[in-house]
């Protein structure tokens, strides 16, 4: 069944099996061979443009700076 326990230890055995980390290990085996070329990672540094919230002021609508994550290596 699912668990985040399950799910850690089938990141770290996959990275201890292939020899790179869980986000490249992904890429190569799963996410290459399915042509899915433009998925990314939430903890990916990134220069693509994400989805940004806006807040309501008085003037209008002013965009919210976007959240750029740093992976933590």
């Amino acid at each position: 069944s699912y668990t985040n326990a399950g799910w850690a230890l089938l990141g770290r055995a996959l990275e201890t099996l292939t020899g790179l980390a869980w986000e490249d290990a992904m890429h190569a085996n799963l996410l290459a061979p399915l042509a899915m070329d433009q998925t990314t990672f939430t903890n990916w540094p990134s220069a693509e443009p994400r989805a940004a919230s806006y807040t309501i002021t008085p003037d209008g609508p002013v965009p919210v700076e976007p959240w750029t994550p740093s992976r933590q290596t």
